[in-house]
C-alpha cells in the first residue's frame, strides 16, 4: 500500500492544481502494481515517469509537503501544550504566527524554549504526546484508505465483484453506527462467504507490497532478479518439472496495449525456436489474469555487466571468448531474420561453467514478412531502441531497417567495455552527447586506454564499431571467423582491403 507520505504528496499536488484526481489515482494504482511485483517506486517519480509532472514541480510539491507537515505537527504541539496547562492559547497563537513569518525555519517547541515559556521537561513530555497523536492520525488515514483499497485490489484480482465490496463496506458502516467493533473488510467478506482466507491473504500481500509466491499458477516465486521499464524478472520454481526458471512478468498496465502484447508473445515464440548453447532458452509463455509472463532458462552465474560494475577489466582472452560466443548466438538469430537491437553487457549472462549466453530479445525485430505481406515488427517502428552506451549509429537515427551489422556494432562497444573497463565515449557529459558521438566520432581505439592490448584486437573492435555499416563485418559468420583467428593468434586481414567484401545477409 502507498505510504502516508506518498498519499499526502498526491493530495497536495492536486490541491496546487498541478495534477488531477484521475491522474493521482492512476499513479497510486501503478505504485501498488510495482510494489506487488517487488519493485517499489516513489509516487513523485511515477508522476515524472508518466509525464504528469516535471522534476521542478515535484520539488515544489515536496517543499509544500514539508512545510505542511511542520505546520500540522506544530499545531498539534500547541494543542497539547494548552491541554496540559503549560501555555495559554494566546502564547501558542503568537508563537505559531512568529514561526510562520520565519517561513517555518524554526520549530515551535524550540521557539517556546528560547522564549522561556516552557521548561525542557515540559517540552519533552509534549513531544512524546505529539508523536502518539501523529501516529494515530496517520494510522487512521491509512486504515481508511486501506479499507477502500482492499476492495479495489480484490476486485482487480477478480476475487469479488464491485457489489460484493459495497455490501461489505455497508456492513462495516452498520457496525460502526451500532457501536460494535468494526471488523476488517477482508474478515467481513469471508464471513459473508464472498472470499476465502487464501484470497484475503493474497490481497493483503499485494496491498502491503509483498510479492505473492504464487502470483503465476504453476510457478513459485523465490526472489527478485531484476527490473526494468516493462516489467520484472523473478527467480522461480516451475513446480510441475521442479526446475528453476527466470520468470519475466510484464507490468499489468502494459496489457492494455494489445499491439504490445502481440509483440511480447511473438518475442517468446520466436526465441523459443532457438535451441543453442549461447542463447537463453524460453520454456513457456502465457497469461494469468492481468499478468503476461515468459518462463526462461535460469542461469547460475552472473552477467558481464555485474563483473564490469565491480571495476573489473576482463582478461583479453576471456573477453574475446565471450564475444565469440555472443557472435555465434547472433549468427543463429541472423539465420532466422532476427535483429536483437540491444546487445550489451547486461544482456550477456556468464554461466558458472564459463558459457556465455545472450538474453532478452525484448527489443528484437523480425524482418520477415507476415502471411499478409506486412512487416512483422517486435518493436515500435521508428523508435531508437537500445541502450545509448552501446547503440549503433543507425539505431540512434531511428532507422527501422537495420540488420545484423547493428548488433555487431553493439557487440563491438561491449567488447571495448570489457577490455578497457570503460564504455565508449565515456567522457560524454550527457546521454544526448553520447548518442551524438556514436553518430559522428571515429570509433574509439582501445589501445589509447590499454596500450598493452593486441593491435589485432583493437582493429577488430574499431571495425565492428565503424560508423558506416558497409565498413563493418558484413555478418556474424565473418566476425566469428576473425574472432577465432584472434584466439589462435593469427593476423587479421582488413575487411574490404585484402579480400572482397561479402554481401550482407538480409532476410525479408
Amino acid at each position: 500500500m502507498s505510504s502516508y507520505s506518498d498519499l499526502m504528496f498526491g493530495q497536495i499536488a492536486v490541491k496546487l492544481g498541478l495534477t488531477t484526481e484521475e491522474r493521482l489515482r492512476e499513479c497510486v494504482g501503478l505504485q501498488e502494481e510495482r510494489q506487488a511485483l517487488g519493485t517499489p517506486v516513489g509516487l513523485g517519480e511515477l508522476f515524472v515517469e508518466r509525464g504528469f509532472l516535471e522534476a521542478a514541480q515535484v520539488e515544489q510539491v515536496l517543499g509544500v509537503q514539508r512545510r505542511s507537515a511542520v505546520a500540522e505537527e506544530d499545531k498539534v504541539y500547541g494543542e497539547i501544550a494548552v491541554k496540559n496547562g503549560f501555555l495559554g492559547r494566546e502564547q501558542v497563537a503568537a508563537s505559531l504566527e512568529a514561526q510562520k513569518q520565519q517561513k517555518f525555519a524554526i520549530r515551535i517547541g524550540q521557539l517556546l524554549l528560547d522564549r522561556g515559556h516552557l521548561s525542557l521537561q515540559q517540552h519533552n513530555a509534549i513531544l512524546k504526546a505529539q508523536e502518539r497523536v501523529m501516529d494515530q492520525r496517520q494510522t487512521q488515514f491509512l486504515v481508511n484508505f486501506s479499507r477502500r483499497y482492499f476492495g479495489e485490489v480484490a476486485t482487480e484480482q477478480q476475487y469479488v465483484r464491485v457489489d460484493d465490496v459495497e455490501a461489505g463496506l455497508a456492513r462495516q458502516k452498520a457496525q460502526k453506527d451500532s457501536g460494535t467493533t468494526v471488523r476488517r473488510l477482508g474478515e467481513v467478506l469471508v464471513e459473508d462467504g464472498r472470499m476465502n482466507d487464501a484470497q484475503v491473504e493474497a490481497v493483503l500481500d499485494i496491498a502491503s507490497g509483498k510479492v505473492p509466491k504464487n502470483l503465476i499458477p504453476g510457478f513459485r516465486i523465490t526472489e527478485l532478479l531484476g527490473k526494468g521499464a516493462m516489467g520484472v524478472v523473478f527467480k522461480a520454481v516451475q513446480e510441475r518439472l521442479r526446475r528453476p526458471v527466470a520468470l519475466k512478468i510484464l507490468l499489468p498496465s502494459l496489457a492494455e496495449d494489445k499491439d504490445f502484447i502481440r509483440r511480447f508473445i511473438r518475442e517468446a515464440q520466436t526465441t523459443a525456436r532457438f535451441n543453442h548453447p549461447n542463447i537463453v532458452q524460453v520454456y513457456d509463455v502465457g497469461q494469468h489474469q492481468k499478468y503476461y509472463y515468459i518462463a526462461m532458462e535460469f542461469i547460475v552465474g552472473t552477467s558481464c555487466a555485474e563483473r564490469l560494475k565491480a571495476g573489473e577489466v576482463l582478461p583479453e582472452e576471456e573477453a574475446v571468448g565471450i564475444a565469440l560466443q555472443v557472435a555465434r548466438a547472433l549468427e543463429v538469430a541472423e539465420k532466422h531474420g532476427i535483429v536483437h537491437r540491444d546487445v550489451k553487457p547486461d544482456n550477456i549472462l556468464l554461466a558458472s561453467d564459463g558459457v556465455a549466453k545472450l538474453c532478452d530479445l525484448g527489443l528484437s525485430r523480425q524482418s520477415r514478412k507476415s502471411e499478409q505481406g506486412q512487416s512483422i515488427t517486435l518493436t515500435q517502428q521508428g523508435m531508437a531502441l537500445g541502450t545509448p552506451a552501446y547503440m549503433s549509429p543507425e539505431q540512434a537515427q531511428g532507422i527501422v531497417e537495420v540488420d545484423t551489422r547493428s548488433d555487431i556494432y553493439s557487440l563491438g562497444a561491449s567488447l571495448y567495455h570489457m577490455v578497457t573497463g570503460l564504455v565508449p565515449y565515456h567522457d560524454s557529459q550527457s546521454a544526448i552527447e553520447l548518442v551524438s558521438r556514436h553518430l559522428t566520432d571515429p570509433p574509439p581505439d582501445p589501445l589509447r586506454v590499454r596500450p598493452e592490448l593486441k593491435r589485432d584486437l583493437a582493429y577488430l573492435v574499431t571495425t565492428m564499431m565503424a560508423k558506416n555499416p558497409a565498413d563493418r563485418y558484413p555478418g556474424a559468420a565473418s566476425l566469428i571467423e576473425d574472432l577465432e583467428k584472434l584466439q589462435r593468434g593469427q593476423v587479421l586481414r582488413p575487411i574490404g582491403k585484402t579480400g572482397p567484401k561479402r554481401k550482407v545477409s538480409r532476410r525479408r
